[in-house]
């Protein structure tokens, strides 16, 4: 079954962004479609390759989407939630949703700033971060000359943010990746959660 958002024969171009575990490169190979990799991938013990596959495959507002859900069912359920958000993070939250929904250059380098006070160890920090290098534009000051990210670095930072989220709690790590797994595939098929009017 083909990925509307992911509209690839094989897996070849994406598995040029990133590297894959040692052991699910022995099973996920370049001439598989990327909805065959992603079901072989569906399974707790690949949750972290399933979560940087979909976080280069999928287009920027896409797999920005798909931390930004990832985060919001963290916070919603406090026996899961490894970072519960105050009404800043919340606020930060919506700022990041707004930017998906229609980018908006000054309001990148806000969110950028807004990660750097955050810090490393904030998954809506690293959120953050991903949007301010989606590549849109520079990634230093705006007086300086232009900068632009390595390719893929946002989605470096998707990755880190949803790694952030991930439960200590082996009870709950099952549940935990199975939301990973359906929002990962619904925003494949062309789904936006949390995002009606995008």
């Amino acid at each position: 079954m083909s990925l509307r958002k992911i509209p690839f024969d094989n897996c070849n171009d994406i598995l040029s962004r990133f590297e894959l575990s040692h052991e699910t490169q022995a099973i996920i190979s370049t001439e598989l479609s990327p909805s065959e990799a992603l079901e072989t991938l569906q399974e707790p013990k690949y949750l972290l390759d399933f979560v940087n596959f979909m976080s280069h495959a999928l287009p920027v507002r896409e797999a920005l989407t798909f931390g930004l859900s990832v985060i919001n069912y963290d916070n919603q359920f406090s026996n899961i939630s490894s970072e519960a958000m105050n009404a800043t993070g919340m606020e930060i939250w919506q700022e990041i949703r707004t930017w998906i929904i229609s980018p908006d250059e000054q309001q990148r380098y806000k969110i950028g700033d807004l990660g750097e006070s955050l810090g490393n160890d904030s998954a809506l920090g690293w959120l953050c971060r991903a949007v301010f290098w989606n590549g849109s534009g520079s990634i230093v000051e705006q007086k300086l000359p232009v900068v632009l990210p390595q390719n893929y670095l946002h989605s470096k930072a998707i990755f880190g943010a949803i790694g952030l989220c991930i439960p200590q709690d082996i009870d709950i790590y099952d549940e935990f990746c199975n939301i990973v797994f359906a929002l990962g595939m619904d925003i494949a098929h062309g789904a936006w959660p949390h995002l009606s009017e995008a």
